[in-house]
């Protein structure tokens, strides 16, 4: 029998639609109660999600505790530049008002 879909193409709808709810949710938070908080609630998910995306990870790809502990440090970075971008690309620009 003849498969609907690759598992690449699974993994891409999967992936998209991961990246479809951490916005969504972001967006109803701001509207419920404001940007500051949405992005306090943000940050605090993606750095429980980190640990346990590396946790996660140990136990699938048997990973070593020196790499997990690297792996979790790079996730953590990461995540924290995706927050320090959304902030500076939300301030208004030198010269406008806001």
């Amino acid at each position: 029998m003849k498969e609907l879909f690759t598992d690449a193409q699974i993994a891409d709808f999967l992936r998209r639609s991961y990246f479809v709810v951490d916005g969504l949710w972001f967006i109803m938070a701001e509207q419920e109660r404001g940007f500051d908080e949405a992005m306090d609630l943000d940050e605090a998910v993606w750095g429980v999600m980190s640990k346990v995306q590396a946790r996660r990870a140990k136990e699938v790809l048997r990973i070593e505790l020196f790499n997990l502990n690297l792996h979790l440090k790079d996730m953590t970075s990461k995540s924290s530049l995706r927050v320090t971008r959304l902030r500076s690309s939300c301030e208004p620009a030198r010269g406008t008002k806001s």
